[in-house]
């Protein structure tokens, strides 16, 4: 990454981050190194530390030339992952904790891990929020298995079990960039008012037009954006357990992002980033923080527009 003789900036997060003192932030990033929950091939759990360790390498300047050093963020870290027999409710139980208090001092944003770590977010921001809550799920899985190989906490159930929340309704669910399917999801989605944008339909549409009818779709709804990396195509992101051939593009994926920036959101993820599967580029991993960076930019545009 860095030339011989070069210094690396200090603070990570894009030299944004604060010293943690208790205040309130733009952004609060905590870790979730886990990835037993992955049946394919496992790395990710090593994610959250990669992407630190690489992050001061993005200046605070989003792709359209906008400077956001005037935002705080705040590094809580990693939650504590257990043995490997510790039951996944100990986890569980430890991710909402996290959550709340990131929730309590700005938008909180979770790193995986592998996709099941968002099951206990998404039972959290959906009691933080005490209604309905939109999910816009950005995957090459739907992840709707109610079981797989005998776990219903397997990162092929993630979605499914999201919808066990009574505040979190199939007809407020948007999947984008889904491409791969198990029998038993083919046949739910068919049962469900689920709106499902493939990858095949996406590349014939104008990104930042689809995040806007979505953030016009949503309105004030609080929204949690979810985006496995694996919904790239494996060409911009080798650097996951399951890559899979046919997924979205990093253009498009930013303009969405971009025409995203009214939506009321009120959590993000970006899970399955495995860094000993990206060796040597660290492509992936600096692909999922390029995508952090423009939502950080989505922050202050959604600012400006309050004022």
């Amino acid at each position: 990454m860095s030339e011989e003789g070069e210094t690396m900036p200090d603070a990570p997060w894009f030299r944004l981050m604060s010293e943690d003192e208790g205040q309130v932030a733009d952004l609060i990033i905590f870790g979730i190194p886990y990835d037993g929950a992955a049946f394919f091939r496992r790395g990710a759990a090593e994610g959250p530390d990669r992407m630190r360790t690489i992050s001061p390498h993005l200046p605070p300047v989003t792709e359209a030339g906008d400077i956001v050093d005037q935002l705080h963020v705040i590094d809580l870290g990693n939650v504590t992952v257990g043995h490997e027999n510790e039951p996944i409710e100990a986890l569980h139980e430890r991710v909402t904790r996290a959550f709340m208090a990131a929730r309590e001092r700005g938008l909180p944003c979770a790193l995986g891990g592998d996709h099941s770590v968002s099951i206990p977010l998404f039972h959290a921001a959906a009691g933080w929020a005490q209604k309905e809550m939109g999910i816009i799920w950005i995957d090459a899985h739907p992840d709707l298995c109610d079981a797989f190989q005998g776990s219903r906490y397997s990162h092929a159930c993630v979605l499914r079990r999201a919808l066990d929340h009574p505040f979190i309704d199939p007809r407020n669910v948007v999947m984008l960039g889904v491409r791969s399917f198990e029998i038993q999801e083919v046949e739910y989605i068919r049962e469900q008012p689920i709106t499902m944008l493939t990858a095949q339909h996406l590349a014939t549409q104008d990104a930042h037009q689809v995040g806007a009818a979505l953030a016009h779709r949503f309105g004030d709804m609080p929204v949690y954006l979810s985006l496995d990396i694996d919904a790239f195509d494996p060409a911009f992101a080798p650097g996951t357990g399951i890559p899979d051939a046919g997924g979205l593009t990093t253009r498009w994926v930013l303009d969405l992002i971009h025409g995203l920036a009214p939506l009321n959101l009120v959590t993000a993820d970006v899970v399955e980033v495995a860094p000993s599967l990206d060796v040597p580029s660290d492509a992936t991993s600096l692909l999922a923080l390029k995508v952090i960076l423009e939502l950080l930019g989505n922050v202050v545009a959604r600012s400006s527009d309050r004022t």
